[in-house]
């Protein structure tokens, strides 16, 4: 029961649902999960993901099949795990230090029509925009989600320390940056298509790796964000 099966148990319980915590590490916790099943509807698989398939092989499959839906929260890859019956993906997005407040939205990846309908009922009082998909674009959704993520970051260290260089104050350019990008309604999104062209992203991208190269020399990212662009 670690920070993702708590903070999903005190969502739910705030919306006042009944929870049953287990944690996979009880004394005789087979048996314990067995009996704590069939009081359930819905059970949240909250644990690291090497564990997640041994999980699954413990819900009693005569109740499993009519009564449960299982849900994973745990961030799988495409073919890890086999979504059959009333079975969906529901990736977390949680940060420690915020993981007890309201979610920004859910994604439900789900085959099952059923299944769909009563997850999508379960989060509709938190008033969340709600994305339905297939278990193999949720559990995409959510490697792209991190992978961009540590992108962000690392990018943000290399402008960093090239503001160290040339004297400008790398953390007030990220935090104008910030707010911009949540209050902006001229937003860019990321989107797939065509290679970034045109007159301005390819020439001041050109600029930024010459200044890099100029005050510290090669930078692997930004080399390989120009390598990636192809057409």
């Amino acid at each position: 029961m670690g920070t993702v099966g708590k903070a999903t148990a005190s969502l739910f319980e705030q919306l006042g649902h009944n929870v049953l915590l287990h944690d996979i590490i009880e004394p005789n916790e087979g048996e314990r999960f067995v009996a704590m099943c069939k009081h359930c509807e819905i059970i949240f698989i909250c644990t690291p993901e090497q564990a997640v398939n041994d999980v699954l092989e413990k819900v009693p499959i005569e109740v499993s099949k009519t009564e449960i839906i299982k849900v994973i929260r745990s961030t799988t890859v495409p073919s890890m795990v086999k979504y059959e019956g009333l079975m969906a993906h529901n990736p977390e997005f949680l940060r420690e230090q915020e993981a007890y407040k309201k979610p920004h939205y859910a994604i439900i990846g789900t085959e099952d029509a059923y299944v769909a309908s009563r997850l999508t009922e379960l989060y509709s009082p938190l008033n969340i925009p709600i994305y339905v998909m297939r278990p193999v674009e949720s559990e995409m959704l959510k490697l792209w989600f991190n992978a961009k993520l540590a992108c962000s970051i690392s990018f943000a260290n290399e402008m960093g320390r090239l503001c160290n260089q040339v004297g400008a104050n790398g953390h007030l350019i990220n935090n104008v940056l910030n707010r911009i990008q949540l209050e902006s309604h001229k937003y860019h999104p990321s989107f797939i298509g065509p290679h970034f062209s045109g007159k301005c992203l390819p020439k001041d991208f050109d600029n930024v790796v010459k200044l890099y190269e100029k005050h510290l020399g090669d930078s692997k990212l930004l080399r390989a964000i120009k390598e990636a662009n192809v057409t």
